[in-house]
């Protein structure tokens, strides 16, 4: 299905909101909570392009409760499949809403073609041993993973422009089109009556990721760039 992204926004906010609304604010401030992908690693034969989904908190200890991933990638070179290999007790709401913009909608981003969006949500099933974000180093929830069809435009393509696009423009201004919050995470609340707590989410691009690539390809392994 094809849409026009001027028609998107009311089909974003209509999906996945599957956090339970915070109540008061349980903390002294609101975390800071960054997201990032990384590790890329493309497998010739399957054809499969697989990045980490990783986490870093400014508060030490910090679990978790949801996320709304929502981003953009470039629909020439890839076609997103699934989120996977979940850690502790995280795992997908539903299965991930894949939204296809018309040829030129990719232009503004630097795509070579059309913009994909991935709409979807990750969330804590149980509570029983929490996997606690850390303030310096970067831990993985999950893995992403694409499918690449044309492997020679893939490997071949250049590397100043994006792959993937987090759909957060900034921390306080929501996703890029009208009406859509982006990226949205909350934390397992402290408080006993409910389940989420707010935090502040920032993206993190242009980020220099080096690629483990499992077969002969050499472009991968000198840049993997995020940008908004």
């Amino acid at each position: 299905m094809r849409y026009n992204y001027s028609r998107l926004a009311a089909v974003l906010s209509a999906l996945f909101l599957f956090m339970v609304l915070p109540g008061m604010q349980a903390y002294s401030q609101l975390p800071v909570v960054k997201v990032r992908f990384a590790n890329p690693q493309y497998e010739e034969k399957s054809g499969t392009y697989r990045l980490d989904v990783e986490f870093q908190s400014d508060q030490p200890g910090l679990e978790l409760f949801g996320v709304n991933i929502r981003f953009l990638y470039d629909n020439a070179l890839l076609k997103f499949r699934s989120f996977s290999d979940f850690s502790g007790n995280y795992g997908s709401l539903a299965k991930p809403q894949i939204i296809t913009g018309e040829t030129s909608s990719g232009a503004v981003f630097g795509f070579r073609g059309g913009a994909g969006m991935v709409n979807g949500a990750v969330q804590l099933k149980k509570q029983t041993t929490p996997v606690r974000l850390n303030s310096t180093d970067w831990t993985r929830l999950f893995t992403a993973t694409f499918q690449v069809d044309d492997p020679d435009k893939f490997l071949t393509a250049d590397d100043k422009l994006p792959f993937l696009v987090w759909d957060l423009k900034g921390p306080e201004e929501g996703g890029f089109l009208n009406g859509d919050d982006g990226v949205v995470i909350t934390a397992v609340d402290p408080s006993p009556k409910m389940d989420s707590a707010p935090v502040k989410e920032i993206v993190v691009s242009n980020s220099l990721v080096p690629a483990s690539v499992a077969t002969r390809i050499k472009e991968l392994t000198q840049e993997f760039k995020l940008r908004v």
